[in-house]
């Protein structure tokens, strides 16, 4: 189960040929969640498929567990393992909490910072560009020239999972 603000990468490898088309298929848990609609859908279309004709693949059964989590680490085989550095540069502690804001609406806070993102100023893309010019309510935190920082993240809140974005490589 992919939680709140969790990203996942999917790696498509097609076998049905050049002209065929498959649905790719997201079910949002309604026990964890309340989504307006559970079931999501994308058409994957290959070069050679006419766009106009919907996919006509099946999906599984999906079972919600209910239990509101990641996947057990221990089910799970990074694609790439790396070994953490034992002794890193730098640790950061983020705390992570929720309040409901004067008016009325929830916050999700790092270390009592709300988070005020600009969805128009995306921060991967600032990384990429190397800019490193952030608003202060974007939460975001500079390790400096450090080669490896341990984060430890205490999640306070009343969710199971709340996302931090940390990459320091790309700057």
């Amino acid at each position: 189960m992919v939680q709140v603000g969790q990203r996942t990468d999917v790696i498509v490898q097609g076998n049905a040929g050049a002209k065929s088309a498959c649905w790719m298929r997201s079910n949002i848990s309604t026990i964890c969640n309340l989504p307006l609609q559970p079931q999501a859908l994308a058409e994957i279309h290959y070069k050679e498929v006419y766009t106009t004709e919907q996919p006509t693949t099946q999906s599984w059964p999906y079972v919600d567990n209910g239990k509101c989590s990641n996947d057990d680490l221990s089910l799970t085989t990074p694609y790439y393992a790396i070994t953490p550095d034992p002794n890193p540069a730098q640790t950061l502690e983020i705390i992570v909490d929720e309040q409901v804001n004067a008016t009325g609406h929830l916050e999700w806070r790092l270390n009592q910072q709300a988070f005020r993102g600009n969805y128009n100023k995306p921060l991967l893309l600032f990384a990429q560009e190397k800019n490193q010019t952030y608003e202060p309510e974007w939460n975001v935190v500079q390790p400096g020239d450090s080669k490896t920082v341990r984060l430890i993240i205490n999640n306070n809140s009343s969710i199971s999972h709340v996302s931090v974005i940390f990459c320091p490589s790309i700057l």
